[in-house]
């Protein structure tokens, strides 16, 4: 049974969904309105189509079971990775040798991450439809199997890794993960406090752990978020029912025999209800927003203006900001999506924004570096194009 917090942030009172959850999104295919569905789900009431909720994770993407399907075969394939770590490190640890006290670390810190992962899966697992995984797994007669081809352009959607990553920097309360937030948020908290006069509600696209969309609260009335990515938007509607421990394992690049293994423990703060009361935040695509159209304040991007082209992400903030509404970025200058015709210079991307009728008010380019990354061994710095942008009547 979830917690008293995790079923407001659900939207759900008494079994029931509370009028706030359904009119905060709209259908991402039509824009209509959604309505309950039973005790857990939506339902477009213009077009029919059903959107389940899995642990207070509303998955409000074009096509809700094959977006579920992706998911979980990705985490199977997480888990298997993490098994056969798993197993490589209970082998060492029986055999008592040199290897046996890092081994029975690395075995603790991976059986913490697989448990996670698994019910994260299997709350996937309980809703999912068997045709509907048989119809991502299995390639239609002539066509590419979606395995190979649909989901594999987007790295960032069912990431295997980065949920640690986040969850670190954003929950676990180390000194260089809020070092690394207090730069972040003053730029874009600045960005706001100068150019965003109105406060009623905010979308902070690719939201990922979930920490700048939290404390955005103290700056708009309502803020909703959207990821594609399952597991970061189950990870943090879980936060909401108590503390998420997980471990940082590093065996391609160890430091020292100490810092192999990392323990963390996620947890909000003591007094996230009222705050998590305004939040909304559910499985979306930018691509198509489940937003009501001119709707929003302001759309914030932090980190996210890398993975997505540019024309995209300016179509969909368009449709959903009120006249005058702002679009307010923070992110690295570098990209992460293949599709090379969207790789714009500075330049290139202020004749697109222009294109799509927004008026630039201010930006800044700056260098930020990150904490120490798992998989390079060390920090990274970033070049950083930060802008504010105003969507002209």
């Amino acid at each position: 049974m979830a917690s008293p917090l995790a079923r407001r942030l659900a939207g759900i009172v008494d079994g029931e969904y509370a009028p706030p959850m359904s009119s905060r999104f709209v259908c991402p295919r039509c824009t209509g309105p959604l309505a309950a569905a039973g005790s857990r789900d939506h339902r477009c009431a213009a077009c029919g189509v059903d959107y389940p909720t899995l642990q207070g994770s509303a998955i409000l993407v074009p096509a809700p079971w094959p977006h579920l399907a992706a998911a979980c075969v990705q985490a199977e394939w997480l888990c298997q990775a993490l098994g056969t770590q798993l197993a490589v490190a209970d082998e060492l640890a029986a055999k008592a040798g040199y290897r046996a006290p890092v081994a029975r670390r690395v075995a603790e810190g991976v059986r913490a991450n697989l448990a996670l992962v698994r019910r994260q899966q299997q709350s996937i697992i309980d809703r999912l439809d068997v045709r509907a995984l048989l119809d991502y797994v299995v390639p239609s007669v002539g066509g590419p199997s979606p395995l190979a081809a649909g989901f594999a352009n987007d790295r960032y959607s069912f990431s295997a890794v980065d949920q640690y990553e986040y969850a670190r920097t954003d929950w676990s309360g180390t000194p260089e993960g809020e070092e690394q937030i207090r730069i972040t948020e003053e730029a874009v908290f600045e960005l706001i406090d100068r150019h965003c006069p109105e406060r009623a509600s905010a979308v902070v696209l690719g939201a990922g752990a979930g920490r700048v969309l939290f404390d955005l609260t103290s700056r708009f009335e309502q803020v909703l978020g959207i990821d594609s990515n399952y597991r970061y938007v189950d990870f943090f509607h879980r936060l909401a029912e108590g503390p998420i421990r997980f471990a940082q394992v590093n065996v391609r690049l160890p430091v020292s025999d100490e810092t192999v293994v990392t323990h963390f423990t996620a947890a909000l703060p003591a007094d996230a209800g009222e705050r998590l009361s305004r939040i909304g935040y559910a499985v979306a695509d930018a691509k198509a927003l489940p937003i009501a159209t001119g709707s929003q304040s302001a759309v914030v991007c932090v980190f996210f203006a890398d993975v997505i082209p540019l024309h995209f992400l300016l179509k969909e903030a368009s449709r959903v900001l009120k006249p005058g509404g702002k679009l307010v970025n923070f992110g690295s200058l570098s990209y992460c999506f293949s599709d090379s015709i969207g790789h714009l210079t500075p330049g290139e991307a202020e004749h697109v924004i222009r294109s799509f009728g927004f008026r630039v008010e201010e930006q800044r380019t700056s260098e930020m570096w990150f904490h120490d990354f798992r998989d390079v061994g060390g920090r990274r710095a970033f070049r950083i194009w930060s802008y504010a942008l105003t969507k002209e009547a």
